[in-house]
């Protein structure tokens, strides 16, 4: 059986073997990537410059601003590893102490300039584990990114290219990234040469607008004179210039003179520098809310600004995953150890939304679990001392019997609060909760009968037998009772102790689900 690499007996007319491109760009081969050199990126092409001169645009306090706000959100991340504990955890993550810093720098700048080269060195940590000791990102113009994933390195001797991506070493000498590379564009896409024309723009209208306030900053005087010598002349013009310092001149009955001012009071470039700088943050940061909606804006243009940046900085930290991930794969296989996985911790977003409606929901008589709020709203559970639902004290009140007819509902039962136990115990919350019902309860002794009255009744009952003797105290017990029974306090209790019941059990059955 053939292997499916190898160029098949039975084909007559083909092209090279599977494992070899048969599709290549020749001239890419020689002229154009030994000698010109010409960067692939079409913005840069038609501008005229090297891709590493865009560090120029950083230049620029609305690109700088943005770059920084990027850099900060993905610095300030928090993350994990999985397993996160044991040695190999221990060593992992002091390296990422030492070193995320520079990783997460290199990733940010693979994205802003297409790619990004950082060399690692090595030496033994205290334990006699290899370490990587330190890591720099070097020039990007210094290297020459091929189609295929290949990487050439250029001395500034003058000598031929060094193809570093063959070198053995490679794997552990180089944290190599790119940013959306393509087969013709090998370098990568490039965010700052997205905004080069912005950022041209931007500056040549501000150069504009100094010579439009240069030229009509101050009005321009135009004097007419009646002087017959050249000398008189010039004294008058001396005259209207000094008065742009002083703003008085003083002319003869037969002179005259006129201020020309500019016919624009510059709306327009400031309607030119504002489109530019929205573009700018818009395409940086996702930002829609900008000037435009300074004078008004909804809630609405809220959750969708906020939402259009999360997806860019989301962007950014899956970008840069793949180089830590790639960071901790070199050094446990430089160790011979097990490779664990690398997660960013998702950052916790309160939706106000779910809490309005969970607020409605309680005002229904709805009860929540403190694993509810922990698993759909993102709390940490050591957080929650206590839930309170209606005293404010996280204790259970019951009611009294001139309250309890406000309480056969459900919907009504706005008293009944949660309290977790205070510290360890053989009950679950759900049935501390019962307990301390049980328990108030007892404080309250709240009784059916007072107890002179049961005296009275055992001593009346009268009978032969058993069965006599119970029918007549059941009896005296009716007869003791009366129509009272149902608004009784005793009554109120259990009915309380039902409700409570029934809100457990619901509350519990639906955790389960």
């Amino acid at each position: 059986m053939n292997d499916i690499t190898e160029k098949p007996r039975y084909r007559v007319t083909a092209g090279k073997a599977l494992s070899q491109e048969q599709a290549t760009d020749l001239r890419g081969k020689t002229f154009y990537r030994y000698l010109i050199r010409t960067d692939t990126d079409e913005i840069l092409k038609k501008a005229g410059i090297s891709r590493h001169a865009l560090k120029t645009l950083l230049t620029d306090p609305d690109i700088d601003q943005a770059i920084d706000r990027r850099e900060e959100e993905l610095g300030s991340a928090e993350y994990t590893i999985t397993p996160s504990e044991g040695a190999v955890a221990d060593f992992i993550y002091e390296q990422l102490d030492l070193h995320l810093e520079t990783i997460l720098q290199g990733s940010s700048l693979s994205k802003w300039y297409g790619y990004d080269l950082i060399e690692m060195l090595w030496g033994k940590d205290s334990n006699g584990r290899n370490a990587v000791t330190s890591m720099m990102s070097k020039p990007i113009q210094w290297f020459e990114p091929l189609s295929g994933g290949a990487l050439q390195w250029f001395p500034n001797d003058g000598s031929q290219p060094i193809m570093i991506s063959d070198q053995a070493d490679f794997y552990y000498r180089y944290l190599y990234q790119q940013h959306k590379p393509t087969y013709l564009n090998p370098k990568g896409k490039s965010i700052l040469s997205r905004v080069y024309w912005l950022h041209y723009f931007k500056t040549n209208g501000w150069r504009f607008w100094s010579k439009f306030l240069e030229r009509f900053g101050s009005p321009l005087l135009i004097g007419k004179t009646d002087a017959s010598s050249e000398e008189d002349a010039q004294k008058f013009a001396d005259a209207i210039l000094a008065a742009h310092n002083s703003g008085v001149v003083t002319i003869g009955a037969d002179e005259d003179v006129t201020a020309v001012t500019g016919g624009s009071n510059g709306e327009a470039f400031v309607s030119y520098d504002s489109v530019v700088k929205q573009s700018i943050t818009t395409y940086l940061l996702g930002q829609t809310l900008t000037s435009g909606t300074d004078k008004g804006g909804t809630y609405g243009q809220g959750v969708v600004h906020q939402e259009q940046q999360e997806i860019i900085f989301s962007s950014d930290r899956k970008h840069a995953l793949k180089a830590v991930q790639r960071f901790i794969d070199v050094i446990c296989t430089a160790n011979g150890f097990e490779i664990p996985e690398f997660k960013w911790v998702a950052k916790k977003f309160i939706n106000q939304e779910q809490l309005d409606a969970d607020k409605k929901a309680h005002e229904m008589g709805v009860r929540f679990t403190k694993s509810y709020f922990v698993d759909e709203h993102g709390y940490n559970e050591q957080h929650i001392s206590h839930m309170d639902y209606g005293d404010g004290q996280g204790a259970i009140k019951l009611p009294t019997s001139t309250q309890a007819n406000r309480y056969t509902s459900m919907v009504n039962k706005t008293w009944l609060p949660f309290k977790a136990a205070d510290s360890d115990s053989e009950f679950t919350d759900e049935q501390q909760e019962l307990e301390q019902v049980a328990d108030d309860a007892l404080e309250l002794s709240i009784q059916p009968f007072k107890a002179s009255d049961i005296k009275s009744i055992i001593a009346s009952v009268k009978g032969d037998t058993d069965d006599d003797r119970v029918a007549s105290l059941r009896e005296q017990l009716f007869n003791q009772c009366g129509e009272d029974l149902a608004d009784s306090d005793f009554t109120q209790l259990v009915n309380t102790f039902l409700a409570v019941s029934d809100a457990h059990g619901f509350a519990d059955e639906s955790s389960e689900v």
